[in-house]
């Protein structure tokens, strides 16, 4: 048998991308300047400005919006707090904007204390009076008196621990860049392909995959490996993929794509694919069948497999029998 799978022409799309990082950086206490000497200030600096860089410095790339989110600790009075984190995400956006050239809008914003951000460490952490110290975090106002609950519990041990572990890790400052890509032709997106893949939709890939039909490592690499990295959970991906683990004869790994290819014609022609190879004539003819109602081309040719394959299995019935 020679049951012919389906794959799925994705749709264009606006390709539009996002880069995100956060940076720890080092103020003087209650100080809001960037310092780029300052203690590991260098060090944070340069991974900003690797990652605009990278952007802002692409021809092929239109900055949509640059967002920046300031973070600052539970400890000390919120009204600091709530100064120093916008005071903050307010610097880093002088930086940037001293520094590159942006076409685009650039919003700032401020979280006063990440108390979500602490949540999230206490959890992952073995600390001391841990189920306490949540427990007053999520019954405990802000305003009526939290942080000095925490400070009394246990002597001050569980709050010192956060203090010296926890709270450095929340005064950060984030940022996120949104920007769309141009179009590729397949030329070209040979040479995205390998500097930067993620700049290609799923439909320069899947061209990219079609192209080389005759290279059949580049062409199952593309399906298999590449496009379900980029776009994990959409069906078109999880549906072609499996297309060409069938081809490859990778039976199990192409029923796992299946599960989430959801219901189209080209999905329920690979499931019956499948049912034939496995010899479940039944199951086959029904995904077939259904797909064929869908539109399918290659299921009305698989259910002529199946009718043939069910002759011929009639037909060593009776070789058998004699």
């Amino acid at each position: 048998m020679t049951p012919l799978v389906s794959f799925i022409v994705p749709e264009k799309e606006v390709k539009v991308r996002r880069r995100q990082g956060k940076a720890y950086l080092d103020f003087p206490v209650g100080r809001s300047v960037i310092l780029p000497a300052y203690r590991g200030n260098p060090e944070e600096l340069s991974k900003i400005d690797d990652a605009f860089r990278d952007v802002i410095g692409n021809p092929d790339v239109t900055v949509q919006g640059i967002y920046i989110v300031g973070y600052a600790s539970p400890d000390g009075l919120y009204t600091t707090n709530d100064r120093l984190s916008r005071a903050r995400a307010e610097a880093l956006k002088g930086y940037l904007c001293g520094k590159f050239k942006i076409n685009a809008g650039v919003w700032v914003s401020n979280v006063a204390e990440d108390w979500d951000g602490l949540v999230d460490l206490i959890k992952a952490s073995n600390m001391p009076q841990k189920e306490q110290v949540l427990h007053i975090i999520e019954t405990v106002d802000i305003f009526k008196g939290r942080e000095g609950t925490l400070m009394r519990l246990d002597r001050g041990v569980p709050y010192r621990a956060m203090l010296k572990d926890m709270f450095p890790e929340l005064r950060r400052v984030e940022y996120r860049l949104d920007y769309t890509v141009k179009d590729y032709d397949n030329s070209q997106a040979l040479v995205v392909l390998r500097d930067n893949p993620g700049n290609l939709s799923q439909l320069e890939l899947y061209n990219l995959a079609i192209s080389s039909a005759g290279e059949s490592d580049n062409f199952s690499r593309l399906f298999i490996e590449v496009i379900p990295r980029f776009f994990p959970d959409d069906p078109v991906a999880c549906c072609n993929a499996a297309a060409a683990l069938i081809q490859a004869g990778e039976l199990a790994t192409a029923r796992r794509y299946l599960q989430r290819a959801g219901q189209n014609a080209a999905t329920l022609n690979n499931r019956g694919v499948l049912h034939l190879l496995e010899g479940d004539l039944e199951q086959a003819e029904a995904c077939f069948t259904d797909a064929r109602s869908k539109g399918c081309p290659e299921a009305g040719k698989n259910l002529l497999q199946v009718k043939a394959k069910r002759e011929d299995n009639k037909k060593q019935e009776r070789y058998q029998k004699y």
